[in-house]
């Protein structure tokens, strides 16, 4: 099997990933306005920034780490300028149309066009601007059978306790490397939403 190699992880980052073992986030995350909150439950908007995306070739974990490699292999320094990015936080897993990808959020800095280009070709870029989404917080271990449980909770708490509708596929965040105590990770499902037009029931 052919070695690949990849860049070197930034000692500040591996400071961090100690820290992540128990649940301890010192990454930066995107600026949002809250604009409800009931429980685990959030409705928020954002502020615009930029995904690194790439596709993801298989539902299995192997697929996802290595999508997560070559990611980090951007972010670390494989990239126009050589440079090295801080992480954001959360790694986001989400499907548009029949694709499914894997998302890194940049550094507020950077712009799609100002933002370092990738060596890998496969990466490409997309801003998300003014983007409102509805999210549910949950711990433990991100098995499909808990990304149903906490979809539905999501949903059922939308239509009945908010004046918004979902408008998006559901996407999943997570806060913490897999090797996280799993009572202490971050997951959370999160939805583009919308507000519903009452006008038209009029």
């Amino acid at each position: 099997m052919q070695n690949q190699d990849h860049a070197p992880v930034p000692l500040a980052e591996k400071i961090k990933s100690v820290a992540g073992l128990f649940g301890i986030r010192t990454n930066d995350e995107p600026e949002y306005m809250l604009k409800e909150s009931e429980g685990n439950n959030e409705v928020r908007e954002y502020f615009p920034h930029v995904l690194a995306r790439i596709p993801l070739h298989g539902h299995d974990s192997k697929s996802v780490e290595h999508a997560f490699a070559e990611l980090s292999d951007y972010i670390f320094g494989k990239n126009s300028l050589k440079k090295q990015m801080a992480m954001v936080l959360p790694v986001i897993q989400e499907k548009r149309g029949s694709q499914d990808y894997l998302c890194f959020i940049l550094p507020p800095a950077f712009t799609a066009v100002s933002a370092p280009q990738p060596d890998n070709q496969n990466i490409e870029f997309e801003t998300r601007s003014g983007e409102v989404v509805a999210a549910i917080e949950y711990s433990g271990v991100n098995t499909p059978e808990k990304i149903e449980e906490k979809k539905y909770e999501l949903l059922k708490w939308l239509s009945e306790e908010t004046a918004y509708e979902p408008c998006s596929e559901i996407r999943t965040a997570q806060y913490d490397p897999p090797m996280t105590i799993p009572f202490m990770r971050k997951n959370e499902i999160i939805i583009t939403v919308k507000k519903i037009n009452f006008s038209n029931n009029n």
